[in-house]
């Protein structure tokens, strides 16, 4: 066997969606024995791991002399899942994905080859939406970005470098450096790190966290356009509380990235001067409610602003 890569997929309560994924999986061209495929059943209540372990493409995976497992994590919680994959994993490059991600056939093959040098520690994926029954308004799609889509960053490869910018590692797709993430993160002692997505809790950043580490640590991150997945949307998340609520949450998770890593205080000063800006705003409704999907733009920005008043979680 030459085992390069570990696919790990986090999964909770997945029994309506990760079958698409693994199917997805089963149609890869990345030689066989090459990958080993991971699935976190991160405490779920509906069967999950039984589901996984008895679908056709977990099987036909397993026939092409591809290590299958399901290994079941229950600390709740995005981070302690995605901890645990990386430190089952056998592969010299990780990869995340969600339980509604669609790889395309030459995913895996082409992430390993992305590894071009040891300065590279994580590799970002292009990912475009694919919504299921529903479009999103115009003021979703004008934030589409906070559902893990990033496909308009374009063609073109870009490198971060340097620790001073924070890079939108997404999660969704994210390939890092094995060896690497068993160094710089503290994954013997979780609560260091930000909390991540557990159970219907929206707080983000994790991902983040992982890629401003792996920065800090001198390792280039990379958005690498031909690593190509598709992210299904469901209506659920096109609704107005659960897109408002998503709002809020990623804009205070950045709020307390920048706090813990660059030192950016948020005091009584800020506090009063978000206060104006969402008094301002609510002011600003006439204005706004004139724009294409005025309404929903408008408690959109009002979200936004509220979740700058609130600040940091911590």
């Amino acid at each position: 066997m030459n085992l390069k890569a570990s696919i790990v997929i986090c999964a909770y309560n997945s029994v309506d969606r990760i079958g698409s994924t693994l199917e997805a999986l089963a149609t890869q061209t990345a030689s066989d024995g090459s990958f080993e495929l991971i699935v976190v059943d991160n405490a779920s209540s509906d069967g999950t791991g039984d589901f996984v372990r008895n679908h056709v493409a977990f099987s036909s995976l397993s026939k092409r002399n591809i290590n299958c497992q399901v290994i079941r994590e229950q600390r709740q919680g995005l981070t302690y899942a995605r901890i645990r994959g990386v430190c089952e994993s056998k592969g010299s490059f990780v990869c995340f994905l969600d339980d509604d991600n669609l790889p395309q056939p030459d995913y895996i093959a082409q992430g390993i080859s992305a590894f071009s040098d040891d300065s590279i520690g994580i590799l970002v994926s292009r990912i475009y939406p694919k919504y299921l029954s529903v479009n999103p308004s115009p003021s979703m799609l004008k934030r589409e970005h906070l559902l893990a889509i990033n496909n308009k960053m374009g063609e073109d490869l870009i490198t971060w470098e340097g620790t001073s910018y924070i890079a939108p590692t997404i999660g969704a797709g994210m390939w890092l450096r094995r060896s690497a993430f068993l160094d710089i993160v503290p994954w013997q002692s979780p609560e260091l790190l930000m909390g991540d997505r557990t159970g219907t809790s929206l707080l983000s950043g994790g991902d983040i966290e992982i890629g401003i580490l792996f920065a800090k640590a001198n390792f280039k991150r990379l958005y690498c356009p031909n690593l190509v997945l598709y992210h299904l949307i469901p209506p659920t998340r096109l609704t107005m509380r659960y897109f408002t609520r998503l709002i809020i949450s990623i804009i205070r998770s950045e709020l307390t990235l920048k706090k813990k890593y660059y030192d950016q205080q948020y005091g009584i000063l800020e506090k009063i001067k978000q206060f104006f800006i969402l008094i301002f705003a609510m002011l600003a409704f006439p204005i706004i409610i004139l724009r294409q999907d005025g309404l929903n733009e408008f408690l959109f920005v009002l979200a936004g602003r509220w979740a700058r008043f609130l600040g940091p979680f911590f």
